[in-house]
């Protein structure tokens, strides 16, 4: 269920115009929700799957959430609802 290949495989085929990178990072980062038991960069960064060190996920949570050229609004039409 929680497994980041599957939810990469959903986010491709229903999200338009998003690369495939940051379609991958999204998968981690989603997996990673899914199975944290805190909220923020740090519990997102350390419950990444994968043999990758702490360190390394935490980093790339922070770059993907920083990321000034994702756009919500245009990458993630089934998901943002403007208010």
């Amino acid at each position: 269920m929680y497994d980041p290949s599957k939810i990469l495989a959903w986010t491709f085929s229903h999200v338009q115009g998003m690369r495939l990178s940051r379609c991958k990072t999204l998968a981690a980062v989603v997996s990673a929700a899914l199975l944290m038991q805190g909220v923020g960069v740090l519990a997102l960064g350390r419950a990444m799957s994968g043999e990758i060190a702490a360190k390394h996920g935490i980093k790339r949570v922070w770059r993907f959430l920083r990321n000034g050229r994702f756009e919500t609004e245009i990458d993630l039409p089934p998901f943002y609802v403007p208010t």
